[in-house]
């Protein structure tokens, strides 16, 4: 259940997308069946514990020590199993990330994104002639944001003119990010937690916010429930 061995990264674009597909989708396969495996031992560990303590109940000498190595080996079993999850999650979205990537090699790219619609403005000088948002637009083709604000900032910078300074700058970045597949993947797959509907702004405003319960209120509402979660 461990992570794939990277794949030596030769040939075009589309070649190391497709050997990175791969990959993943073969790691995604291993994640499933080592999940399904797991649930089937999730099932036999519980039904041997309930086993084990059914004559204690019978006899109405109950004796909890016999719950505790049934409940230990439920517990780490529960634990593999999130962890081998997350880990087929991460290796398919590694895999769709990829297939993006393969989209908009292939030009196979245009009705599959975000059209940053919302961003239009119809008395923009040139928005609208040069197809900058909408379906097929530049903005779907180039957008790899995740976030609210990712999205406009990308959308401000089609939209306003930039200095040279900052173009060489934005140049620079590109060159410094382009051969760094790895952390651009990471940080794709970090997005899609953040997901687009997560506003800094209304963020921000929340956290700047007043405290909607006096301080003494916080207290006491965090130990019960701390005590509830313990008693649940």
């Amino acid at each position: 259940m461990g992570e794939p061995t990277p794949i030596p990264r030769s040939g075009g674009p589309r070649e190391i997308y497709r050997e990175r597909q791969d990959q993943q989708l073969q790691a995604a396969a291993r994640h499933r069946r080592a999940g399904e495996l797991l649930s089937w031992v999730r099932l036999v560990i519980f039904l041997g514990g309930a086993a084990a303590c059914w004559p204690a109940l019978i006899s109405q000498r109950f004796a909890w020590p016999w719950l505790l190595l049934p409940a230990a080996a439920f517990l780490v079993a529960v634990a593999l199993h999130d962890r081998v999850i997350r880990r087929r999650t991460r290796a398919e979205r590694a895999a769709e990330f990829c297939e993006r990537g393969l989209e908009r090699l292939e030009d196979r790219w245009a009705g599959r994104g975000s059209g940053g619609e919302r961003f239009l403005d119809p008395a923009h000088p040139y928005a609208s002639d040069l197809d900058l948002f909408g379906p097929g637009s530049l903005f779907e083709l180039i957008c790899a944001a995740r976030t609210v604000p990712g999205e406009r900032t990308l959308a401000d910078w089609l939209c306003r003119p930039a200095s040279p300074a900052e173009v060489r700058e934005r140049q620079q970045a590109v060159d410094e990010l382009r051969p760094r597949l790895d952390l651009r993947e990471d940080l794709a797959l970090l997005g899609e937690d953040a997901g687009t509907r997560v506003d800094a702004d209304d963020l921000r405003a929340w956290g700047e916010a007043g405290r909607g319960l006096p301080p003494g209120w916080v207290g006491w509402l965090a130990a019960a429930l701390s005590v509830a979660n313990v008693a649940t």
